[in-house]
């Protein structure tokens, strides 16, 4: 099993002796990423960016009860990859292949696993890196999974700004969902139904003075949910907004929404609205 568009790293360690937490999971995962040569190809300058973003994402609940990812199971997933990258890459090619994919195991706590069917995921510049709760994980949401990351992989080719404003955020997310929905199908995502239509665009308007932020405490205030904030406020926003555009550009390739400026999407929006 092969392909061109994406290199395939399994990451699914055996552990003879007990792990006591997430940090020791995560300091195994980079050891043998370093053994085989991988960790070159994992997307982040720095070790202690991957590591804690490792971290962040690996989950928690029970660690030590995990299952072993069979040969069976592994093709199983190679084969999903590799199929859900070729339909995206022939509705929205990639300019410089092949991407790179990290498989690691997921430990998400029960709503997590209901939320997100099983497998989450983060794109770091050119990887993704895919995490499987091998007991809860389906063919659909690792497809949609692969989607909306592969989005973000593009958008990141064709807007290399170092640290992106709060306002490409948003579209960055809109893009991701949206283009998951029409490549992969499904209903939209909790994170993109989180605020009604008005509700999305009132929070807008009083965003606006912040759309040029490029803080990241502002960021997870808007996109997490804070007191102020509902949570995926900044996901929901980016959602409605995208959506609003299709409907004006039903003609435009999604090659051609990914190099427009997010500026330039909001701006034909809130100026139809008007």
């Amino acid at each position: 099993m092969h392909s061109n568009l994406i290199k395939i790293k399994f990451h699914f360690p055996n552990v003879s002796r007990k792990i006591k937490n997430k940090r020791e999971l995560v300091d195994l995962l980079l050891k043998t990423m370093r053994k085989d040569g991988s960790i070159k190809y994992a997307g982040y300058l720095r070790k202690k960016d991957l590591h804690e973003d490792l971290l962040r994402h690996i989950g928690d609940e029970n660690l030590v009860l995990r299952k072993s990812l069979s040969v069976k199971k592994k093709q199983a997933i190679k084969r999903v990859i590799y199929a859900a990258v070729k339909k995206c890459h022939r509705a929205l090619s990639h300019p410089d292949l092949p991407i790179f994919a990290f498989v690691y195991p997921w430990f998400p706590d029960k709503d997590n696993r209901i939320l997100f069917g099983g497998t989450t995921a983060l794109a770091a510049y050119y990887t993704m890196h895919l995490f499987i709760d091998l007991s809860a994980y389906t063919k659909t949401s690792l497809e949609q999974t692969i989607a909306h990351e592969w989005s973000h992989l593009v958008f990141y080719r064709h807007h290399l700004e170092r640290q992106y404003a709060l306002r490409a955020h948003m579209m960055m997310e809109g893009f991701a969902e949206v283009f998951r929905e029409e490549v992969m199908g499904g209903k939209p995502s909790p994170w993109s139904l989180a605020l009604t239509r008005k509700e999305a665009l009132k929070q807008f308007e009083l965003l606006k003075q912040h759309l040029n932020v490029k803080d990241m405490g502002t960021y997870r205030e808007v996109f997490w949910g804070n007191k102020k904030y509902k949570r995926w406020t900044g996901y929901s926003i980016g959602y409605r907004l995208v959506k609003e555009f299709r409907k004006k550009h039903p003609k435009l390739s999604w090659g051609g929404m990914m190099i427009t400026r997010p500026e330039d999407i909001i701006e034909a929006v809130i100026k139809k609205r008007a």
